[in-house]
């Protein structure tokens, strides 16, 4: 098994530096396509800046020793000295102005890749806990991190021409000098990495307790969770939890930063040593007349720039090579091919290339000996799965949690592809239609259904997005779904915010959020209509409520619904039970009961149980 803390040390090491540049042509190519001017403008800016050190050097070296020469000498080098600062100042402040732009249009386009990304995967690479984990370092890091690593590039860019060309003052004069100072920061380089490798084990190490700190402040925050840490009064628990995770945090802290203090502090004595050195050896050469006063100036600031920049660079590449995680999660996840996570039959036959044919009606759907497991799990969720329907039948399916009803109803939607089999739609598999075209004709409403904390009219509206300020849709969807009496008392109607997230917000119950998801299901037109568990939230009489309007509008239509009531689903045409992944039994109501099997045992379990409900509600109302 790897040792874990030995993957950590890799992350910052010599061969990983050497790796950081490898990223820079991807990186470019996701800096010209954030915008391909402020990227230009920001590359000869640095390139400028690059520069500017040595030619200012220069300049103060030419007016300083201009000072025994001539008049019009004296004037033209301080002329040449004044225009370049005055270039050192406007370039910065231009650079200060892109690099602000920049960041902003550099965080959109890669919010919005990211985005673009997601809305391309299939359920299963979302369900997948990698993709996950890639997603969430993504998003956390986005805002930010990407200028960053574009700012160390571009520094290491800027420096390593500065340091070229500040060289050459110091060449002239004697070349061991350059060489010496170069060699100090190449050493310093070398303790700086062992420092980041334990700066990066430590903060490797607090990410489980970094999570925890999180949630237990989100546990604060929330109001959802805020009842019960209100109600039973343990507030303080959790704060007291908190603040010992971020004390020990802050006594790592404070031992990392007396070793970076030690360590900057040595480096920086053994810089001293050597500039005062040097130094000394310029003044020698005045005083022997060997070169001139400005000369001295010049030296003494190229060795101050060199020294600067060589550490700037030293910190600059160190941080790029701690960003590598980073550009890694970022290009691993904008290269996940959808649906690489789904797991197929090895046997199976491969899916048929998409003809993009437009599903104008759906007909006629079957199941035709399909299976499917889920990635990482040996045991198939559903296993040879048949059945048919046709326009104008309604299915019930039932059974024990876990029995693979929802993974049957993701099949259909093609939100999973099957593992083994087939599905057809009016004859041809599935994989001929259009995704889109063909999920377009579905409507449905989910166990984990979405509560937007945005007005009703999206709510309702996001059913079909195009219908969406279309007044009489939205009330024949709600009329459909039973709230349209109660859309009535609301202060906007559909034009009122929904949840506590924002300003103005009015709550619904739990039950007042699912009739909206079911009203957002039957704003579609759509041929097959699908109600996954709407019982989570009703009670038994609004869910039958539902089911009677759902059999009204499913009329002529496909209807498929999921529910542990059993007394809601005998309506249905044909009712299929599932147990382990597999059909036991299908068939009407009646005939299920006659069969006395799965489903008839099941049946009468509950009305046995509905019937002593309603005797004890007898019995108590009588005593009182």
């Amino acid at each position: 098994m790897p040792d874990n803390r030995t993957e950590t040390m890799d992350m910052i090491s010599v061969p990983n530096v050497i790796r950081s540049f490898g990223y820079w042509p991807r990186v470019f190519q996701l800096l010209w396509k954030a915008s391909p001017f402020y990227l230009l403008a920001m590359t000869s800016l640095n390139l400028i800046q690059g520069f500017l050190p040595a030619l200012s050097i220069g300049a103060t070296q030419q007016l300083i020793n201009s000072l025994t020469s001539s008049w019009d000498e004296m004037v033209g080098s301080f002329l040449f000295f004044v225009g370049v600062m005055l270039c050192t100042l406007l370039s910065s402040s231009l650079q200060s102005y892109v690099e602000t732009l920049f960041q902003g249009k550099l965080s959109n386009s890669i919010n919005l890749q990211v985005m673009e990304k997601a809305a391309s995967l299939t359920l299963s690479d979302f369900e997948n806990a990698k993709v996950q984990d890639q997603l969430k370092r993504v998003q956390n890091d986005s805002g930010h991190l990407p200028f960053q690593i574009t700012k160390q590039m571009f520094g290491i860019v800027s420096n390593l021409v500065s340091l070229a060309a500040i060289s050459a003052i110091l060449v002239v004069w004697k070349w061991w000098v350059a060489l010496l100072l170069f060699l100090i920061p190449l050493v310093s380089f070398v303790f700086y990495l062992r420092f980041g490798q334990r700066q990066f084990v430590v903060n490797w190490k607090r990410a489980d307790r970094s999570r925890t700190a999180w949630y237990l402040s989100y546990l604060l925050t929330r109001d959802s969770s805020f009842k019960e840490v209100k109600l039973y009064n343990f507030a303080s628990h959790l704060i007291a939890k908190y603040r010992e995770i971020v004390e020990g945090f802050l006594r790592e802290d404070r031992r990392l930063a007396r070793k970076q203090a030690g360590l900057t502090f040595t480096f920086q004595f053994i810089d001293l040593g050597m500039f005062s050195l040097i130094l000394f050896l310029a003044f020698w050469s005045a005083f022997q007349r060997q070169i001139q006063l400005g000369n001295v100036v010049g030296i003494i600031q190229a060795i101050t720039q060199i020294q600067s920049k060589s550490q700037s660079m030293v910190q600059q590449v160190l941080g790029l090579c701690q960003s590598n995680l980073y550009m890694e999660q970022l290009f691993a996840f904008l290269d996940i091919r959808a649906g690489r996570t789904e797991r197929r039959d090895k046997d199976a036959p491969a899916p048929d290339k998409p003809e993009d044919r437009p599903v104008l009606r759906i007909e006629r759907i079957e199941f035709k000996d399909v299976s499917f497991s889920y990635p990482e799990q040996n045991q198939a969720t559903l296993r040879h799965i048949g059945f048919t329907m046709e326009r104008g039948e309604s299915l019930a399916i039932v059974g024990h949690n876990g029995s693979g009803k929802s993974t049957l109803i993701k099949l259909l939607m093609q939100l999973y592809t099957a593992g083994q089999g087939q599905i057809l739609v009016n004859g041809l598999p599935v994989q001929a239609y259009d995704l889109s075209a063909y999920q377009e004709r579905i409507g449905a409403v989910f166990q984990d259904f979405v509560q937007y904390e945005m007005p009703l009219r999206h709510n309702v509206g996001y059913g079909n997005i195009e219908e969406m300020d279309n007044e009489r849709k939205l009330w024949q969807a709600s009329s459909a779904a039973g709230i349209d009496a109660f859309i009535e008392k609301l202060p906007k109607r559909f034009d009122t915010q929904l949840g506590r997230w924002f300003e103005d917000g009015y709550q619904l119950s739990g039950g007042q959020w699912q009739r909206v998801a079911i009203a957002r299901a039957f704003m579609r037109d759509a041929d097959v209509y699908i109600l996954d568990e709407p019982s989570s939230f009703l009670d038994p009489q609004a869910e039958r409520e539902v089911f009677e309007r759902f059999r009204e509008l499913v009329n002529g239509r496909i209807g498929i619904f999921i529910s542990h009531r059993l007394s809601s689903v005998a309506f249905a045409d044909k009712i299929m039970v599932l147990h382990q992944g597999e059909v036991v039994e299908i068939g009407t109501h009646r005939e299920l009961m006659n069969n006395n099997g799965t489903y008839a045992k099941l049946y009468r379990i509950q009305a046995d149980t509905y019937i002593r409900q309603a005797a004890e509600q007898r019995d108590y109302t009588n005593i009182v």
